[in-house]
């Protein structure tokens, strides 16, 4: 009857006041009835051929709306995006709202690899640098093993492993990760490809590698779960030194209490349930794994390669050679040419630093072995004892922009003189004042007297110019000379 009346034009007001019912359940009434015809009333829609295509690739991964309409334009669909959008949204929240059977391993089983970044910043000989956070989760036990790191290399993320497995006294079955960069190259039909350096850790070691499906984070949740409790329980207004302090802080904080607190899940101290899974890990090798990272570079006349920023010295009589291989562990630097090792440095973590063994240029003539910056601060040395002490000060207190305040020195020297120069410096070091434009304003002072109590400059000037002038010590000339030589004076 509702229905009838609808037909027939009456309002839902008017129905409801009639049939003596509230006018929601009047539209109730006739949603449900619409509801009930669509079925048969539906029309083809041009989506119609891709539908099943967006379902099985809703099954492989939580596509967006727009990565599945892209998907179906290259296959020939010719819709609105909007279209595509309507029909995906209730598909994707359906799958975001089902039930998901939490995954557990035996002892020894499995452990979850993952980085955290927004750790903030470290600076380091004054580059500032990223602070990442390195965790590794035993699967059974949730015990756990951090480390912050400046750097998310393979050398770096193989090099955690080794002391994750360390910390632990064994290995593990397998290892899951979730696609990172430093293990995971590509996935392509199901089929994963792993860095080959990876591969060779991993079988050094004896576990398998597993990685999960693409957008499908939740299935490591061992290992993400607990960051947020890292950064607000250890990390978070915690004062430290420098990036070993932080790593012993953080070591003793897993011992005191993050190993040893009731965990949420297991309702047991994972430091308990850990004593049982060590049995079943598998043992260490003898040896550590030593993870290298292999770079090719060229050296140049000054004697040295460039490597993440910095540069490292090798002997004199490998200047200027192509393809000298660099290895780089996680603390040492060695420099191969040919099958001959010709050079070992420490890793330097900073910036444009010059790193440099005073034995790989014994024996080369000075000149030839000395850098621009080198030479320019030799001559400037040597105009004195005083000056040699300005340029040591100056290279400690000016170290980003040296090559410019010894430009300015060297400018100096040619304008005003040694003698000068020597003493604005001492002037300058009497205040501690390590910098070129310091000299030159003491220069300019003392070389019109100013700096001396001396009169100023146009006022012990003027009186010998009039003196001068007046005893015919300049030499006149006649201004038509002035006018032959600009061609004034020419006949036409």
């Amino acid at each position: 009857m509702i229905e009838n009346m609808a037909r027939n034009g009456v309002s839902v007001s008017q129905i409801a006041k009639d049939v003596g019912v509230d006018r929601k359940t009047v539209r109730r009434t006739l949603n449900e009835d619409r509801a009930g015809r669509t079925g048969e009333r539906e029309r083809a829609s041009v989506l119609d051929p891709y539908k099943d295509y967006l379902k099985a690739r809703l099954e492989v991964a939580d596509f967006t709306a727009q990565r599945l309409f892209q998907e179906v334009r290259e296959r020939g669909y010719g819709g609105s995006y909007n279209l595509v959008k309507r029909f995906v949204g209730p598909l994707r929240q359906h799958k975001h709202q089902q039930a998901v059977l939490r995954f557990e391993t035996l002892p020894g089983q499995q452990a979850q690899v993952d980085w955290a970044g927004r750790f903030g910043e470290m600076e380091v000989d004054g580059v500032r640098k990223t602070l990442s956070c390195f965790s590794m989760v035993l699967g059974f036990s949730r015990y756990q093993y951090i480390e912050f790191t400046l750097s998310r290399s393979l050398v770096t993320f193989l090099s955690c492993h080794v002391r994750a497995f360390e910390y632990f006294g064994g290995v593990p079955a397998e290892v899951l990760y979730d696609n990172l960069k430093t293990a995971v190259l590509s996935h392509i039909d199901g089929e994963v490809e792993y860095q080959a350096e990876f591969l060779d850790f991993a079988g050094y070691y004896g576990f398998t590698p597993r990685a999960c499906r693409p957008y499908r984070a939740m299935t490591k949740g061992k290992v993400e779960r607990p960051f947020p409790y890292i950064r607000s329980n250890f990390f978070l207004g915690r004062p430290f030194r420098d990036l070993g302090d932080l790593n012993a802080q953080a070591r003793g904080w897993l011992e005191s209490i993050a190993n040893v607190r009731i965990h949420g899940t297991t309702q047991e101290r994972p430091q308990d349930r850990f004593a049982v899974e060590r049995e079943k890990l598998r043992p260490l090798p003898v040896e550590a794994f030593r993870a290298v990272e292999r770079v090719f570079r060229s050296s140049t006349r000054d004697c040295v390669i460039s490597y993440g920023g910095n540069f490292y010295s090798v002997p004199h009589e490998h200047a200027a050679r192509r393809n000298l291989r660099v290895e780089v562990s996680a603390d040492e630097l060695h420099i191969y040419d040919g099958q001959t090792r010709i050079a070992t440095h420490g890793v330097c973590p900073g910036k444009r630093q010059r790193i440099v063994d005073p034995k790989h240029l014994e024996g080369l003539r000075p000149e030839t072995c000395q850098t621009p910056l080198q030479r320019r601060l030799e001559e400037v040395r040597s105009v004195g004892p005083v000056a040699g002490q300005f340029i040591d000060g100056l290279v400690k207190a000016q170290p980003r922009f040296l090559p410019w305040h010894v430009r300015k020195l060297q400018e100096m020297l040619f304008k005003v003189g040694p003698e000068l120069l020597q003493e604005a410096m001492e002037r300058a070091m009497k205040f501690q004042a390590f910098d070129a434009r310091t000299v030159q304003n003491l220069c300019q002072r003392l070389r019109y007297g100013a700096g001396r109590g001396e009169p100023m400059p146009l006022a012990s000037l003027l009186p010998e110019v009039l003196r001068r002038l007046g005893g015919g010590e300049v030499e006149g000339r006649n201004l038509r000379d002035y006018d032959t030589l600009c061609g004034l004076g020419q006949e036409v």
